[in-house]
């Protein structure tokens, strides 16, 4: 016969089996806790890669809404998925036009910096870069002609001053005093203005043109010409010398070409305070054909000393009707064509590049077609992330 087990036997057996069961518990526990642990590090580092990926994607974007729109704050509208800011500055401001520079150093100075902020879960990642805004046909030019048409010049006509042009049609060269081809002319790609957006866009609000005193009145801000079905959405017929005064920045916004019959005077008004400051800024009107801009029939008086810009998909009449020649150095014109008669022309860059610049950075000036407004380079160690490693 067999000897039964005692009973200290069987509680040692049962004690075993339950210290047993606890050690595999403990085991199984610190398994789980593991896994936990494994699965929420992974989730949060895939979490933190794809911020990355949707922060780079932002980055990608942005530049090329920079590029195509010339506007610093479009980066901000229509923000991609898991994209949940994108704010782009240059020279401290992150609205109105980004300023392109035709020279390499000058762009340089002045870089754009897109900052783009993304989250997956818990775990946002933003980057930024800085890129040179470098120009495909800058504005700051005496003369910019787009669509492959050029310059057409009658008697008297003195050019002194950057020309760039998208025809290879020169013949115009030979016919004008002062030009240095080698140094001021350049034929390449002129980017056509967006006059339909940009009138589209200031119109809300503008003022009228009014005459006081026999002047016509700019006196700050943004003024509208509305098409109205005839030939000119504005035309002063007066053939006696015509006058307007200015002051302040404006913007002057004519929905079917402008016309004066008479010469014309722009006289600044204002004061060291407000300077004044004029863009003219016409679709095409006018008759036979139909596609002026602006018509000056007897030319801009040589007493004008507002600086302006000039930008119109027309073209641009100087002084066809005039008799005697006026010499001219503060204006700038973007066009898709220019005809002059008995004028000078000089570009005072140290004035006219300035003005242009303060007219690009607040979105007082027309930016290129939906298309490229400028190129946007990448500077070398100018990319960041702006995010401390991943710290569980």
């Amino acid at each position: 016969m067999r000897p039964h087990p005692s009973a200290d036997s069987r509680g040692f057996v049962l004690i075993s089996v339950v210290i047993f069961v606890l050690i595999i518990t403990l085991i199984g526990l610190s398994i789980f806790t593991m896994d936990s642990f494994e699965a929420r590090f992974l989730g949060d580092d895939l979490d933190q890669s794809r911020s990355y990926l949707a922060a780079k994607g932002g980055l990608v974007r942005g530049r090329a809404v920079l590029e195509s729109t010339g506007l610093l704050d479009k980066v901000q509208q229509d923000l991609p998925p898991r994209v949940v800011s994108a704010i782009a500055r240059q020279d401290g401001r992150s609205t109105g036009g980004v300023v392109f520079y035709d020279n390499p150093d000058s762009a340089h100075q002045h870089p754009v910096e897109l900052e783009v902020k993304a989250q997956f879960g818990s775990r946002p990642r933003t980057l930024s870069a800085l890129f040179d805004p470098v120009s495909v046909g800058a504005a700051q030019s005496l003369a910019l002609i787009a669509n492959r048409d050029t310059m057409r010049v009658g008697p008297e006509v003195g050019i002194t001053g950057p020309v760039r042009q998208a025809s290879n049609d020169v013949s115009w060269v030979s016919q004008v005093t002062g030009f240095t081809p080698s140094q001021d002319l350049t034929i390449g790609e002129v980017q056509a203005p967006d006059i339909d957006g940009f009138i589209q866009r200031k119109r809300t609000g503008a003022k009228q043109v009014k005459k006081e005193d026999g002047a016509w009145e700019f006196s700050g801000g943004v003024y509208l010409s509305p098409d109205t079905g005839e030939p000119w959405a504005f035309y002063d017929p007066n053939p006696s010398p015509i006058t307007v005064e200015v002051k302040g920045y404006n913007v002057w916004l004519v929905e079917r070409g402008v016309k004066f019959h008479g010469r014309v005077s722009f006289r600044d008004a204002g004061d060291s305070q407000r300077p004044g400051r004029l863009v003219i800024v016409s679709k095409r009107g006018g008759t036979s054909p139909s596609n002026f801009g602006a018509r000056f029939y007897h030319g801009i008086d040589r007493s004008s000393n507002v600086p302006m810009a000039i930008v119109t998909n027309g073209r641009v009449v100087i002084g066809e009707a005039a008799t005697e020649r006026h010499d001219l150095s503060r204006i700038s014109i973007l066009s898709e064509g220019v005809d002059l008669t008995r004028v000078g022309l000089t570009y005072n860059a140290a004035e006219m590049d300035t003005l242009l610049r303060n007219l690009q950075a607040n979105d007082f000036y027309p930016g290129a077609q939906p298309g490229v407004s400028g190129v946007l380079r990448p500077v070398q160690s100018g990319w960041t992330d702006k995010n401390a490693p991943l710290n569980n």
